[in-house]
């Protein structure tokens, strides 16, 4: 089948025909000739989005909702909600519209080509930084990295991998056979043999990768750092945000900084002085009450 999403990651809408019908006990999946659906894979998850049947006149007919998206060796197969008031499926050779949940699919677009863009900045640090496995199923982005990175480190990566998002770096995606592999300096070995998909990122990023991804690095701005911590097999997990979630972090941190500041009566820059202040004086209020609990009973 041709896969649409490989060609324009931006595509958010498309005319196939019903291949097949299968139903097992995950539910009821429906192969397409084509499809710009991802599928779970490498990390980032299934698109979603709506399958509706088209008339000879190009009318709407009945829709499906797309929940969830696998891929073997041969097809795509879209799992889709049985609604009693649209059973049964279609026959094959229905036309067919989808329409992907492009929220959804542009979330997944931005962390992606910011993971990428993130762990060439550790491996430019450190080659010992390499990444090992990554995980973009929800806003907060992680990285699991080997060489035990610090904080310092984790600051110098974010500000390199933002300060090289903003040159807004073409972004492009072409296969080769495993062959021509050794031509090519990739960040880290392919896990498919055969034909290989590269994804370039100028002349920042190079790797195997069959995601879908940004059409220039300014896209995936800003990138926001919230956490690392030590994980098994001596690991160091990076999480972070990135793109309109990112923003929407920073903004509602922000809202949640001046309310705070506002109920001390201070400026945020002054916030981490006043709570220390705070704290002083409870740990000072507390040893007089336990003083004067003592004198009570005695």
């Amino acid at each position: 089948m041709t896969r649409l999403d490989r060609e324009d990651a931006y595509l958010r809408t498309f005319t196939s025909e019903l291949r097949s019908v299968r139903i097992d006990a995950d539910g009821c999946w429906w192969c397409l000739r084509e499809s710009c659906f991802y599928a779970t894979g490498g990390g980032q998850p299934h698109d979603e989005g709506t399958l509706t049947t088209v008339d000879a006149l190009g009318e709407d007919g009945d829709s499906w909702r797309v929940v969830g998206v696998e891929t073997d060796d041969e097809a795509l197969w879209h799992r889709v909600e049985t609604d009693e008031a649209a059973w049964p499926p279609p026959p094959p050779g229905t036309r067919v519209r989808g329409r992907l949940d492009w929220e959804r699919r542009f979330a997944h677009m931005q962390r992606h080509t910011a993971q990428h863009l993130l762990s060439q900045a550790f491996v430019r640090l450190d080659p010992a930084y390499a990444t090992r496995s990554v995980a973009l199923g929800s806003p907060d982005v992680t990285l699991d990295l080997a060489g035990e990175p610090d904080d310092g480190a984790v600051a110098a990566a974010l500000a390199l991998a933002n300060e090289v998002a903003t040159e807004a770096l073409p972004i492009s995606a072409f296969e080769v056979d495993e062959a021509e592999l050794h031509a090519y300096a990739l960040r880290r070995p392919p896990q498919v043999a055969g034909r290989v998909r590269l994804v370039r990122m100028g002349d920042w990023e190079l790797s195997a990768c069959g995601g879908t991804h940004l059409r220039n690095t300014a896209e995936a701005l800003p990138l926001l750092a919230l956490a690392r911590e030590r994980i098994r097999g001596g690991l160091t997990r990076v999480t972070f945000r990135a793109g309109l979630e990112a923003l929407a972090h920073a903004s509602a941190t922000q809202a949640a900084a001046a309310a705070a500041a506002r109920s001390l009566s201070a400026g945020i820059p002054e916030l981490p002085e006043r709570v220390l202040a705070l704290q002083a004086e409870t740990t000072a209020a507390r040893r007089e009450l336990a003083h004067a609990r003592q004198l009570l009973a005695a």
